[in-house]
């Protein structure tokens, strides 16, 4: 503890009229204008900080990932079914069904396990996701939860991937 002092009283003051004063104000911000405020622990290193709440602040804007499921699955081949019955193609082609469904950028394979072990490992159907319109399978179910917190990372940035 700090010793008394009239600058330390004056800061407790200050202290305490701003932790009664806070929740009106943080309220008032969220009720007139429909603003969430960011919370942010102010312990870090500036550059840490800056880079979170840059993260924190575009989160709303960035486009995100899902869990590729079974339901996901059935709508899918249902819009399948129906361009079919469109084209009426005259041929049957067993592998058609493979050719529309548009694959990530590592096809079938795990593109955490291509980032982090470098390694073309082949993901499971059970463990897929989608990210902009595009299916990737995962190697396990913790691979999947990683791309998803940030697949941004686990994507080429400005050429394809070799």
């Amino acid at each position: 503890m700090p010793p008394n002092t009239p600058e330390t009283e004056e800061f407790k003051n200050l202290r305490t009229n701003f932790d009664r004063d806070f929740p009106q104000l943080l309220s008032v911000l969220k009720g007139t204008n429909n603003i969430d405020p960011i919370a942010v622990s102010v312990e870090k290193e500036t550059d840490a900080l800056n880079k979170e709440v840059i993260k924190r602040i575009e989160a709303p804007f960035n486009y995100r990932g899902w869990e590729y499921t079974g339901m996901d699955q059935d709508e899918e081949e249902e819009d399948f079914a129906e361009e079919e019955e469109e084209e009426e193609e005259e041929e049957e082609d067993i592998y058609n069904k493979d050719k529309k469904k548009i694959f990530g950028d590592t096809n079938h394979y795990c593109p955490v396990m291509l980032k982090d072990k470098f390694v073309l490992w082949p993901g499971i159907a059970e463990c897929a996701s989608k990210y902009r319109e595009r299916t990737y399978f995962f190697s396990s179910t913790e691979a999947r939860s990683t791309f998803l917190e940030d697949p941004e990372s686990f994507l080429p940035s400005d050429k394809p991937l070799r």
